[in-house]
């Protein structure tokens, strides 16, 4: 390890990635801070903020919700001056710097350009999914539009065009950035590929549970962060076509709860279903039912990709395509010895490849541009078109919409002709049916 000690983590706590990896890199004698804009909903174990953070949160919070003028000016005044004291304390003290989920601190990015100019390390962690993905296929965004009022057309388009300069600002000035294969649309150099050189740091120091698939009745968990977006709807309908076929199940949802509700309810299932339209092999909430030897059940359009580009790189899971989730359901409940196994070989995988002190030594690596050329990914390669969240005929139409108005330019991809192409082929195929 170089003679760099400190590290600044912001802005930004995603499925406890943040807080396990600052945890890690402590463990191996760096000095970490890890510094966030909210708080975070589910409450992660080890997840610690300062009394200046608290604070800092607090103002950022007084600003948005005050309705009175006068306050909110004073309030917003007092955040830029604390925030500007903030940036110069950053340069300061710390050599490293980790931004996560392409959060800021500064108007425009401009802690960027300041780090930059002071020769600062960045390592930008652009991989969690609707950090990167465009918005036109990122249905955890789309949930929020109304497809048939221009205006939300609009907003896309030019939300699209931002998102770009965006990434495309974060590529320029991070030392090392971090993203997927298939998040790679907007990105223009080869990046560090997540599945190639990180992982999700796991903490948990449990044993794998024994015993599963116990009793006539089959136990099922399903926690989603957004239940429009991972196919809560979709997943109950299957289940309950299940139980009227006759099976036995336990079906329990979590929805809004503190993270070790979820941990002590996955220490008591048969498996775990995450979600129906993912572009990653197993989130955090998979990762974490690895833990416990629990296999996870997950649906997406883009297996055939991730199976090409990461074999045997992510921990197993039950992959199918979404409208396959309730015979996948039903053969697994048919077939617990394959239950067992699966469980078993995620619960390994985990435990072996993604501890959080490995996913620590690999940053440490990073850090020291100690770095394997396997791990770079070209984004001119990039090929995956379904995104997350939504279904494909519902991404069909909106891509038709989109491309019908506003001209195959407003999907911001001019620089990869081959991508671009897809995604016209795919309208064709729409508008051929």
């Amino acid at each position: 390890m170089s003679t760099q000690k400190n590290i600044f983590i912001g802005y930004v706590e995603i499925s406890g990635f943040y807080t396990t990896l600052s945890e890690g890199l402590s463990e191996l004698g760096y000095n970490v801070t890890l510094f966030t804009l909210s708080k975070h909903p589910f409450i992660y174990k080890g997840f610690k903020q300062s009394k200046f953070n608290v604070f800092f949160i607090k103002l950022v919070e007084l600003q948005g919700k005050e309705e009175r003028v006068y306050l909110k000016f004073l309030y917003r005044l007092l955040f830029n001056i604390i925030r500007i004291w903030l940036l110069f304390w950053m340069v300061i003290r710390y050599e490293v710097f980790i931004f996560g989920f392409a959060s800021r601190l500064m108007p425009n990015y401009w802690e960027y350009n300041v780090l930059k100019f002071f020769n600062k390390k960045i390592i930008s962690l652009v991989m969690h999914g609707s950090d990167a993905r465009p918005l036109y296929i990122d249905g955890f965004h789309l949930i929020q539009k109304d497809f048939e009022n221009v205006s939300s057309l609009q907003d896309i388009v030019a939300e699209t065009r931002y998102k770009k300069q965006t990434l495309l600002k974060i590529e320029k000035y991070s030392d090392y950035l971090i993203s997927y294969s298939l998040l790679g649309h907007f990105f223009t150099k080869p990046f560090l590929d997540y599945g190639l050189c990180l992982g999700m740091p796991l903490k948990h120091k449990v044993k794998h549970l024994e015993g599963k698939v116990q009793g006539k009745t089959f136990k099922i968990l399903h926690a989603p962060s957004s239940p429009k977006a991972k196919g809560t709807e979709v997943i109950r309908t299957a289940i309950n076509n299940l139980k009227k076929k006759g099976y036995s199940i336990e079906y329990e949802e979590i929805i809004g709860k503190p993270n070790h509700v979820v941990l002590d309810k996955l220490q008591k299932v048969d498996l775990v279903v995450d979600q129906i339209y993912s572009d990653v092999p197993l989130s955090g909430f998979g990762t974490e039912a690895a833990a416990f030897g629990v296999p996870c059940v997950i649906a997406g359009y883009g297996w055939g990709i991730v199976d090409k580009s990461y074999p045997n790189i992510f921990p197993p899971s039950y992959k199918c395509i979404p409208d396959d989730i309730e015979v996948s359901i039903e053969y697994l409940i048919n077939n617990p010895e394959e239950i067992k196994e699966l469980g078993l070989k995620a619960f390994e995988f985990v435990t072996n490849n993604w501890n959080y002190l490995n996913i620590s030594k690999k940053i440490d690596r990073i850090i020291n541009d100690n770095i394997e050329n396997h791990w770079y990914y070209d984004p001119n390669e990039t090929e995956y078109i379904y995104g997350a969240g939504i279904n494909i005929s519902s991404l069909r139409y909106i891509l038709t919409k989109i491309i019908s108005n506003y001209g195959i330019g407003a999907l911001q991809l001019s620089d990869k002709p081959k991508l671009e192409k897809k995604f016209l082929d795919f309208i064709k195929e729409v508008n051929n049916k």
